[in-house]
């Protein structure tokens, strides 16, 4: 860095980053969160799993995409009928990339069930916000010196 000492022990001086120095309870809030967070994501996917998969899937009788993942995570069983709310979630939050690529069909897409979108970005939203928090917290733990 410049001052005679390399980046990490300059950060390593900053006390706020030091979660060593925090009090015990905000440690172990900040260490939980990510997976509070991540596992209210993970009962909102497991729910359109077992109530809005039937819709869902109606929804996209002729597009290329669903019908491939549909065909590829096939079956009834938990791990198939999450594969598939993930993989439609997938397509309709980036309906843009797969209409330009023509693997979804516009009308489809325009006609899927609006009361389901707001489910699918929640989920989306806790699981990515959930994985960055738990980045986040390796990374201090690493500044910290924790090994």
């Amino acid at each position: 860095m410049g001052w005679g000492m390399d980046g990490r022990e300059y950060l390593r001086g900053a006390e706020v980053i030091d979660i060593n120095s925090w009090p015990l309870e905000l440690q172990i809030a900040f260490g939980l969160a990510p997976f509070v967070i991540g596992a209210i994501g993970q009962v909102i996917t497991i729910y359109m799993a077992y109530h809005d998969l039937d819709e869902m899937k109606a929804a996209f009788p002729q597009s290329n995409h669903i019908r491939n993942q549909l065909t590829v995570w096939s079956g009834s069983g938990f791990v198939a009928r999450y594969m598939q709310v993930n993989a439609i979630t997938g397509a309709v939050l980036l309906s843009n990339f797969y209409l330009r690529r023509g693997e979804l069909e516009p009308e489809e897409v325009e006609r899927f069930p609006k009361h389901l979108k707001p489910r699918m970005l929640w989920s989306t939203w806790l699981l990515g916000i959930s994985l960055a928090w738990l980045f986040l917290t390796v990374g201090l733990l690493k500044l910290s010196g924790v090994e």
